[in-house]
């Protein structure tokens, strides 16, 4: 389910250039979605995922040709090949991509230096096509304030498809998204 979010995403995102959207007004607990704005600012505070999007650009490479960051890899493909910001210009969603594949110890590894280093493991567990992730941090809270007054950090792990087949296996690991999409404890149903 959450390739197709991202693949959603991904096509939202085509032509896109400046990454300047216009945007409905936001309604109250609405955190937005949006294509991130590719200005740097300051460096401090948090730097990947809760990051001002200022932040983020100032710690990571830009394609100056799309809405991708960080290295192309061996495979031609950028680091952070999606990430997306709240209205008010948080990185609530990243899609990090690994290649070559790696075990899912190393992409969790990975993945975890996105995060504050006061985060707390609410769940863990496997399902057939991903492996869910849930984190909880004061400093995301914080940091984030309404865009994430519940600090939490979702991590999914995903195996490379082969074919059409979206099977997870902890020994080869390309893909972990980093989001905010889960509440507080509850496990998705399906990837």
């Amino acid at each position: 389910m959450r390739r197709l979010i991202v693949a959603a995403l991904v096509a939202l995102c085509i032509g896109c250039g400046s990454g300047r959207e216009v945007q409905p007004p936001a309604t109250a607990g609405d955190i937005g979605n949006i294509n991130c704005p590719t200005e740097a600012g300051s460096a401090n505070g948090l730097t990947g995922f809760g990051a001002t999007i200022g932040a983020w650009n100032a710690t990571h490479e830009r394609d100056p040709q799309y809405l991708s960051w960080g290295p192309k890899l061996r495979d031609g493909r950028r680091t952070y090949p999606i990430v997306r910001c709240s209205n008010d210009g948080r990185v609530i969603a990243i899609e990090r991509h690994i290649y070559p594949p790696v075990t899912a110890t190393k992409a969790l590894a990975s993945a975890r230096t996105e995060l504050p280093v006061d985060v707390k493991l609410i769940y863990d567990f496997t399902q057939a096509q991903c492996r869910n992730l849930q984190y909880q941090s004061q400093t995301l809270a914080s940091e984030m304030g309404a865009d994430n007054p519940e600090g939490i950090a979702d991590i999914q792990l995903e195996s490379p498809l082969v074919g059409s087949e979206a099977t997870y296996h902890a020994t080869t690991v390309d893909t972990a998204h980093i989001d905010l999409l889960d509440p507080l404890g509850i496990k998705p149903d399906g990837c």
